[in-house]
């Protein structure tokens, strides 16, 4: 995730912050609508410096989240997320 920020930095922006369901809903549907498949982005959700501890890139404050049914389950270590354009 962290080039995933970079790339977005070098860039002039930054990896998704996502604070209710509108924004969600907008996220997904831009993937859908640039990929028209089931695509996946990087957003930035981490829980690197303490485990089930979420945070945003941005330093916002998690006030809601959206998992697939069965996540987060920190398979293979995962810190980071993902989103796609099913939400």
């Amino acid at each position: 995730m962290a080039d995933a920020e970079s790339n977005c930095v070098t860039h002039h922006g930054n990896l998704a912050s996502i604070h209710n369901q509108g924004e969600q809903s907008f996220i997904s549907g831009l993937i859908h609508k640039k990929f028209q498949r089931n695509e996946y982005a990087w957003i930035g959700l981490y829980d690197a410096i303490q485990e089930g501890r979420w945070f945003w890139t941005d330093g916002s404050k998690v006030v809601f989240t959206y998992w697939s049914q069965g996540e987060p389950n920190n398979e293979h270590v995962e810190h980071c997320t993902l989103i796609n354009w099913h939400g």
